[in-house]
């Protein structure tokens, strides 16, 4: 599933960046502008659900 692969991606659930330039020692500084809980994947799930 595509969406998957995505939501891995912009939560940066991997540890094998194909981006050389990803600095994983800054993760910790990363936040997320959504205040809801759950990652990427469950929320738009639940999006989905909730348009369909």
């Amino acid at each position: 599933m595509r969406c998957k692969g995505l939501s891995n991606h912009l939560d940066r659930k991997t540890l094998n960046h194909s981006n050389k330039e990803i600095d994983t020692d800054k993760s910790h500084l990363n936040y997320d502008l959504c205040e809801k809980d759950g990652d990427t994947l469950s929320r738009m799930n639940e999006r989905l659900s909730e348009v369909h």
